[in-house]
């Protein structure tokens, strides 16, 4: 059975490089290309519990995405099992759209006054 990778919920400590991860594979969900395709960026959702977190994470994937580092990039290689080259060629090809799409990173509050509405 192949495992589900579009789901994903980290419990951890403070400091634990929770956001980092997350970072990561948010920039990596972009990046998927399925049937040749990538996905809508504005598709992604990530929730989270504080307005300073949710505020975190935005920072640390536009950073991400933008600039990577090295282990940033053998990351989403990882994830993604494609070449790093490849990661670099990807993020060229989607910078645009990342620029000119909304990041859908909520706290649970505003996810829920957001359906409600």
């Amino acid at each position: 059975m192949k495992e589900d990778k579009r789901f994903l919920a980290l419990e951890a400590s403070a400091g634990s490089g929770k956001t980092s991860s997350l970072a990561v594979r948010f920039v990596a969900l972009i990046l998927d290309k399925q049937n040749g395709r990538y996905p809508i960026i504005s598709n992604i959702l990530a929730i989270t519990f504080t307005n300073k977190a949710a505020n975190e994470m935005k920072e640390k994937i536009i950073k991400t995405f933008l600039s990577p580092q090295n282990y940033e990039l053998s990351d989403i290689s990882a994830l993604l099992e494609i070449s790093v080259d490849e990661v670099k060629n990807r993020l060229k090809d989607r910078q645009s759209d990342f620029l000119s799409s909304e990041l859908k990173i909520y706290t649970f509050d505003a996810f829920f006054a957001q359906i409600l509405r």
